[in-house]
């Protein structure tokens, strides 16, 4: 089974972009969608460990998204720290996520095939487009 039949999601990158000049001389930033990629959200459910003092408690959950290494127009798909993820799913939804950290490659030999990049929930979508 090849990584493309595994996801069943698909996203694409939200950037702030500076936007026209206005008058004071200073750019505005604007969030600008990117083209779509296929991918597959996988937000694991928070892990428990054991405190000897109280039992069992929970730690903060660790989401992540898989995706491939091109977009559906054939680019590379290039993920930032700093961009924000739409991600729209059939199975668990719509919403908006932030890349938590570098991306991290998955690679077939040498050659990258996709990228494994973990993600913090911003908000509900806000959804237009789709």
């Amino acid at each position: 089974m090849g990584l493309n039949s595994a996801l069943v999601d698909r996203a694409r990158v939200v950037r702030k972009m500076a936007g026209p000049r206005n008058t004071e001389g200073r750019s505005e930033m604007q969030p600008v969608p990117f083209e779509w990629f296929r991918a597959r959200l996988m937000p694991e459910p928070a892990p428990e460990g054991e405190d000897p003092g109280r039992g069992r408690r929970r730690t903060a959950p660790n989401p992540q998204m898989m995706c491939g290494a091109f977009d559906l127009a054939g680019d590379p798909v290039e993920i930032r720290a700093s961009d924000e993820i739409e991600v729209a799913s059939l199975e668990l939804g719509d919403a908006l996520w932030r890349v938590n950290g570098d991306p991290v490659p998955i690679r077939k030999k040498r050659r990258v095939i996709g990228w494994t990049v973990p993600l913090s929930r911003l908000n509900e979508p806000r959804r237009e487009d789709l």
